[in-house]
């Protein structure tokens, strides 16, 4: 039953943004490509997972379904905006600040929340280096 609400959610959200099917995570299966694959366990916990040839490389434990949302498509709002990137090329100007824009505003069609949250995330990083 969760798996089903969790995966409705998702194909709202998918369709909000128009996220390409390939960049969804799948549930409980690996395509053992380092796509990423959400791992149901019991009560309220989900495990976002990354294995590939059969190691795994990241399993990250969420208590909370909108934090683990969010980190879907934090995701899947990075590929999408690094296509974007790399279709507006602006070669005299740091790529990063169009990539983060446009993941910026896919986030924030998403949810405002999520787009107020991933700028403070993409500011900081841009800060460090």
């Amino acid at each position: 039953m969760k798996e089903n609400k969790l995966e409705l959610k998702i194909k709202e959200l998918q369709n909000k943004i128009n996220a390409p099917y390939n960049l969804i995570p799948e549930f409980n299966i690996s395509n053992d490509i380092a796509r990423p694959f959400i791992d149901i366990g019991e009560g309220d916990i989900f495990y976002y997972v990354i294995k590939e040839r059969g190691l795994e490389y990241e399993r990250t434990l969420y208590r909370n379904e909108d934090e683990l949302l969010y980190r879907v498509f934090k995701d899947v709002t990075f590929e999408i905006a690094t296509k974007y990137e790399l279709e507006n090329r602006n070669n005299d100007k740091d790529f990063r600040i169009l990539l983060f824009k446009k993941q910026e505003e896919l986030m924030s069609l998403l949810y405002l929340d999520w787009g107020i949250r991933i700028k403070s995330e993409n500011d900081r990083f841009l800060k460090i280096l």
